[in-house]
């Protein structure tokens, strides 16, 4: 139990590190190590759940309900390894995913510890119904932070909650400041380290790190791992250039 507290509280740090380096932290209100309520620049309040344990959908609804009535918004994030299906894989979510993905736009937020270092990354939920393909990011855009209220239409949940996440565009300055040219060339590279042009050089690598972590052919024994760990290389090395 000491262990599984110590790496959330990592991961909370973590968090409020990469959103007070972003501008989207104005005040760290409460600090409760798997709870943590902050104020935007905006004035908005939003409470973090780190969760590392079963998340059944009253829960969800109970927690949401009691942010509301205080007038936080409310963003969940759940440790991957012990909760989320792996990467690029085929899977049938439960009802709390689902409730969790839907109130996301698609996806649930991310954290592992390897080594002592934290990553953070959306866990995409790929398609309609039935089974759906997960993909892991690599990295979430704490620029991206946005509060708004989400509706939905699902079994045991139906309502209209006010969530945070991190789904805005934090990129379109840098996209517009390029030529055609230069996007075109450079958005490929991006887009595989799953990475935005206003990151810095040390979520660049992060990000690598993580995807080396997924697809070296010493620990990855699919048909793709080869190339695809070739592809992250020559895109980590463009990119870098890019930076330099």
């Amino acid at each position: 139990m000491g262990y599984i507290r110590i790496t959330t509280y990592k991961a909370a740090a973590y968090l409020m590190d990469a959103l007070w380096k972003a501008g989207m932290l104005y005040e760290l209100v409460e600090d409760g190590g798997d709870i943590v309520l902050f104020k935007t620049p905006g004035g908005e309040l939003v409470s973090v759940h780190l969760i590392e344990s079963d998340l059944p959908v009253y829960e969800i609804r109970q927690t949401l309900n009691y942010n509301a009535e205080r007038g936080y918004y409310t963003l969940f994030m759940l440790w991957t390894r012990m909760m989320l299906p792996n990467h690029a894989t085929e899977y049938r979510p439960e009802d709390w995913m689902e409730a969790l993905f839907t109130l996301n736009g698609g996806n649930i937020y991310g954290y592992d510890v390897f080594e002592g270092e934290v990553f953070m990354f959306p866990v995409f939920f790929r398609g309609i119904s039935g089974k759906r393909y997960i993909e892991h990011g690599t990295t979430i855009h704490a620029a991206g932070l946005r509060t708004h209220t989400v509706t939905t239409e699902l079994p045991d949940f139906t309502g209209s909650w006010r969530v945070a996440d991190m789904n805005g565009d934090p990129q379109h300055n840098y996209r517009t400041r390029m030529s055609p040219d230069e996007r075109i060339e450079l958005d490929d590279n991006y887009v595989l380290l799953g990475v935005t042009y206003d990151d810095d050089k040390e979520t660049v690598k992060k990000a690598y790190r993580l995807l080396a972590r997924r697809y070296h052919p010493d620990t990855n024994r699919s048909d793709e791992a080869n190339d695809m760990m070739r592809r992250i290389n020559d895109a980590y090395t463009q990119i870098l250039k890019q930076l330099d």
